[in-house]
């Protein structure tokens, strides 16, 4: 889940790739659960996560960095310069599996 770190705040993910849509779903566990249409091949599907946490949190795509997981589908992300507060409430609404 969210992780307060030196960088930022760190997230574990478990992303879905070849959905229907970008979304985030909600939590699995202690994984935020994300569905992206982008296929896993030559990074697209880590250029679109990237841009669907920095839409869905309200931050710039240059303060996510994808840390771990590269060709994974369970990846960690570091966002910077936002709180834990700030990321909680934007994840609050959000089902929990």
């Amino acid at each position: 889940m969210l992780k307060e770190v030196k960088e930022g705040i760190q997230i574990t993910l478990k992303v879905t790739p070849r959905s229907g849509k970008n979304i985030v779903v909600g939590f699995e566990g202690e994984y935020l659960k994300v569905r992206l249409k982008a296929i896993p091949e030559k990074g697209n599907a880590n250029l679109a996560l990237v841009e669907l946490l920095a839409d869905f949190f309200g931050v710039a795509p240059s303060r996510i960095t994808l840390i771990a997981g590269q060709t994974s589908r369970f990846k960690r992300v570091i966002i910077s310069g936002s709180s834990i507060e700030e990321l909680t409430a934007r994840l609050s609404h959000l089902a929990t599996e």
